[in-house]
């Protein structure tokens, strides 16, 4: 499953996404059929929410290596007490 996150984009994906937009839009405006334009909006929206998705493996690897790394940084007996 895919997370969402909002007003996390770099400005490089904007970027693409913008001569995406544009892309469809010049597409829909020569073949003379302008409702593919309407395909541009969501795209458009992305842009300004600045939306991005990552995979669930990733926000798992980066909460597996916190608790590795907290693990890690605690003693034997701290770790005995707790079981």
């Amino acid at each position: 499953m895919n997370n969402l996150k909002t007003f996390n984009l770099s400005i490089g994906t904007v970027i693409l996404r913008f001569y995406m937009m544009m892309g469809v839009v010049i597409i829909a405006g020569f073949s003379g059929y302008w409702a593919i334009a309407f395909l541009s909006l969501p795209i458009f929206l992305s842009i300004m929410m600045g939306i991005t998705f990552t995979k669930d493996n990733e926000v798992n690897s980066k909460d597996n290596s916190r608790k590795l790394s907290s693990l890690s940084s605690t003693s034997k007996d701290e770790l005995s007490n707790v079981a």
